[in-house]
């Protein structure tokens, strides 16, 4: 009886790492972010006078993400006004925006 609880218990312990290493081998490889979320969070911030010219999405979790968004603008506000304009999303736990003022140049590219 010992010899085969030892074999079910490798078993057991070879699935748990194996479903352990799929869930979180995704976070550790830098999944590729959901592009839903890409989409809001440019649809946000890419209004008017704004353009998002670097974005970093990072899932830090199960559907949990943190970003790093870089703003062109040509009549800049502070970071937060640009946080509180993506912040209604519950997968965004952790944001850090950068502003940059620019000038009309910059917008024709």
């Amino acid at each position: 009886m010992d010899p085969l609880m030892g074999v079910v218990g490798a078993i057991l312990v070879s699935r748990w790492s194996l479903s352990l290493l799929n869930s979180t081998s995704a976070v550790l490889l830098d999944k590729q972010k959901p592009k839903s979320l890409e989409i809001k969070i440019r649809q946000c911030i890419e209004v008017n006078d704004c353009k998002i010219i670097d974005l970093h999405l990072w899932s830090i979790g199960p559907n949990i993400y943190s970003a790093i968004i870089s703003v062109l603008a040509r009549s800049a506000k502070k970071p937060e006004h640009y946080k509180e304009l993506i912040s209604p999303d519950p997968r965004l736990v952790h944001l850090t925006v950068e502003v940059n003022e620019s000038s009309e140049e910059d917008f024709s590219e």
